[in-house]
């Protein structure tokens, strides 16, 4: 809004006889000065970022990791929930290639570039064990992209386990 308004005041100087350069038109340097205000708008505060509200609130709500990549691996659109589980800001991530991203960890990096269309990757840190299905799907109105979901699956795993103990538990109890 102001960048358009930049022209307009600059004219009304001129004509009025209130330029503060006597003679000098200063329309054209706040054509200039308007524009680059249209820029800082454009690409800073993301002007035509014209996402759905609707799309936006359900790809936020997903509990998994929601990560499009473009056939040069550059992130096109990720959720919170990937951005926590690969460390990244998504306002950085956006645009940037996925290797150089600085994500994190290496192994779940590897698994989602290259590796099956739906695989399981392991991690192992200080805290425990945590472990992801990776699925990606083509998009085919896009040739060459497509969509990653990033699934925790760490809960389940210990659910499982937790099961397994308390069978075993049980049955060693039946057997006494």
């Amino acid at each position: 809004f102001v960048s358009s308004l930049c022209p307009w005041a600059a004219s009304i100087l001129y004509i009025t006889g209130q330029n503060p350069v006597p003679g000098f038109d200063i329309v054209p340097q706040s054509l200039v000065f308007g524009g680059m205000l249209l820029a800082y708008a454009i690409f800073n505060n993301r002007l035509l970022d014209l996402v759905p509200i609707a799309r936006g609130a359900l790809l936020e709500t997903i509990r998994d990791g929601i990560l499009v990549l473009d056939h040069q691996d550059r992130i096109q659109e990720i959720n919170k929930h990937a951005c926590q589980i690969l460390g990244l800001e998504r306002r950085k991530a956006i645009g940037v290639f996925i290797e150089t991203s600085g994500a994190t960890p290496s192994e779940l990096i590897e698994k989602i570039i290259g590796g099956n269309d739906n695989s399981i990757c392991t991690i192992v840190k200080d805290n425990g064990k945590n472990t992801f299905r990776i699925e990606k799907l083509d998009l085919p109105e896009y040739p060459g992209s497509r969509l990653i979901i990033i699934r925790d699956l760490t809960d389940e795993e210990i659910r499982k386990s937790e099961l397994v103990r308390s069978e075993d538990k049980y049955l060693t109890m039946q057997n006494m």
